[in-house]
């Protein structure tokens, strides 16, 4: 590996092509796949504009990393043959394969791009890509994120029918006996003026209109031509229909599907303009249910809070736990080293040479090997707790979003869920923890590795001696339930329930790093891994505080008080028009009332 490490063009060639690769995998991500939900807004539509920034480079990020590592597999894949032969301690290949040396290995990469970019748009590769992107643009949350902004503004009450469209008042009471026709009518005149009217110009930022501006047009025309036939329905003389009322069945039921069709538009117009809002709104008054549409949509647009959360704590975590873990680490091996000098060699404490060193040269040294060695051990810490903690949560989100999750409760015991959960953890934090210790242990000491059968022998060392240490993944299975519980509390608590809540909560995170030490244990156990005792002190002390410290930074960031601006209050009557599908009692024009009439309402 070395040579092709010291191989400047090769380099060189790897970063053009790996270019290559992200330009075609980007402009692929941006399309939307066959058979996707978003197909119906986005004729003409980049998908970087039905989702937030934050959810298109996370989507896209989890594209990459499959086609990047196909492309750096077969860039490198010269070499890893030449090993491989190496290792079976032949020079010969079968059939007409023949090892060029520095050829083959230094162009490797431009090859390897040619080849991802062309896999990609030939079967059956092409339907592997396909389901990669799918999934890719279910993590960005396309289409779910515009699609829950569509459903928040089919629940809306808009109320009384605007008195921009044109409809004699004498003929409001024939409309309203059409079903579903006044509730279309009455809710395009309120998205035609959030859109259209003067509530556009206070209300959209520029990134907003331009995402929307490609699809404009669609929901102008529905909107005039619903128009155009209204008027041509209605005779001037007697102000009633232009057939007395007596319209046919086809004739009315036109009317109702371009009634229908017009309000599609502009709500899939509204959604897109919601979507992509990324200015903070006017402090003057406007409609109080777009102004709730659009912050929620904010709030969530800015990524998902638990996750952020998460990454904030993890990172917390991780600096507070390796101070904490190098003087541990390092006061222990101080004491164990002196003890053993002591009684071994009869040195006093006050020696100038300790191991043949000066007191001070010593103490530095043993410092520094102690803070490598917590570095690491917290860092792979951090990295399960993140990772199998993170697919926790976003499971929990998913759940939530279906429907489908229930909180742990006096009468409830969602059992199956969080076993669900806990398995999920574990596949997740374990796979990415084997890929921390093999680039650990592996990838990185063999850059300077010329020999293959020295490279050999570290696969056979890493794979009898090491890859046994994913185990250790379960330890984020106590940390991952508890912040799935702690979060469904928090949301739930209000400021009469903060005392309790935090009572059962700092007892719950507690609980996390008993846990954890107790598993860490047997998992030591399993493996055989049984040290004297102070490093089996050592080897419980550093994880479970690791653990306990980050599920304890989570837990203050998601306290009640915190989550409480989040959450609209439970009392609301406008929230509420977005928690339940029911319609309200009585109906709200969202335009002519203020806001505190709203709350009266």
């Amino acid at each position: 590996m070395s040579s092709l490490i010291n191989d400047n063009l090769f380099l060189f060639l790897l970063l053009l092509g790996g270019i290559l690769v992200c330009i075609r995998s980007h402009e692929l991500f941006s399309t939307p796949s066959p058979r996707n939900d978003a197909q119906w807004l986005v004729d003409e539509m980049n998908l970087q504009f039905l989702t937030g920034p934050r959810q298109f480079a996370s989507g896209y990020a989890f594209y990459l990393v499959p086609v990047l590592l196909l492309y750096v597999l077969l860039s490198v894949s010269p070499e890893l043959l030449s090993l491989s032969m190496g290792i079976a301690g032949t020079t010969h290949s079968v059939g007409s394969l023949t090892i060029a040396g520095s050829e083959a290995q230094t162009f490797a990469p431009m090859l390897a791009a040619t080849a991802v970019i062309t896999l990609f748009s030939v079967k059956p590769f092409s339907i592997i890509e396909h389901a990669i992107r799918r999934l890719s643009h279910n993590v960005a949350g396309i289409p779910q994120y515009i699609q829950d902004i569509v459903r928040q503004i089919r629940q809306m009450n808009f109320g009384s029918i605007s008195a921009d469209l044109p409809l004699p008042r004498m003929q409001l009471d024939h409309v309203t006996a059409i079903p579903g026709l006044n509730n279309d009518l009455a809710a395009i005149g309120k998205l035609h003026e959030w859109i259209f009217g003067t509530t556009s110009i206070l209300v959209w930022s520029d990134k907003a209109e331009k995402s929307a501006y490609l699809n404009r047009q669609k929901a102008l025309d529905a909107y005039d031509s619903l128009k155009r036939k209204l008027v041509t329905s209605y005779s001037d003389d007697d102000d009633t229909l232009s057939t007395g009322w007596g319209l046919t069945d086809e004739e009315l039921e036109e009317i109702i599907r371009q009634a229908r069709e017009a309000r599609v538009q502009l709500t899939r117009l509204l959604a897109v303009l919601v979507a992509n809002q990324d200015e903070p709104l006017p402090s003057h008054s406007m409609p109080e249910l777009l102004k709730d549409l659009v912050e929620r949509a904010q709030r969530k647009r800015a990524g998902s809070h638990d996750i952020n959360i998460l990454a904030a704590s993890t990172m917390a975590g991780l600096v507070i736990s390796v101070l904490i873990g190098t003087l541990f680490n390092s006061t222990l091996m101080y004491s164990n080293e002196l003890i053993v000098q002591t009684t071994s060699l009869n040195v006093s404490d006050n020696a100038l040479l300790i191991n043949g060193q000066p007191a001070s040269a010593y103490y530095w040294n043993t410092f520094i090997e102690a803070a490598q060695a917590t570095w690491w051990d917290v860092l792979g810490v951090a990295l399960i707790f993140f990772t199998g903690c993170a697919t926790a949560l976003i499971y929990r989100a998913a759940c939530i979003n279906r429907a489908d999750w229930e909180q742990w409760g006096q009468s409830r015991r969602p059992v199956f869920q969080y076993v669900t959960a806990a398995l999920l953890t574990a596949l997740s934090a374990g796979l990415f923890y084997e890929l921390f210790l093999f680039v650990k242990l592996v990838a990185w000491p063999s850059l300077n590795v010329r020999n293959a059968s020295h490279f050999a022998s570290m696969l056979r060392d890493f794979g009898s001696d090491y890859a046994i240490n994913g185990l250790l993944a379960l330890l984020a299975i106590p940390s991952a339930i508890a912040l799935c519980c702690i979060s469904d509390d928090a949301r739930d608590s209000d400021n009469v329930q903060n005392q309790l809540y935090d009572s059962w909560a700092l007892k719950l995170v507690w609980s996390v790093g008993v846990v954890t030490m107790l598993l860490y244990l047997l998992i030591r156990l399993w493996i055989g891994e049984i040290h004297p005792l102070p490093s089996v002190l050592a080897s419980l002390v550093v994880p479970g505080t690791s653990f306990l410290i980050m599920s304890l930074a989570y837990w203050y960031i998601v306290e009640p008080n915190q989550v409480s601006k989040d959450e609209p209050p439970t009392g609301d009557a406008d929230h509420q028009q977005f928690q339940d599908s029911a319609p309200p009692k009585k109906p709200v024009d969202v335009v002519r009332h203020t806001s505190k009439e709203l709350e009266t309402t």
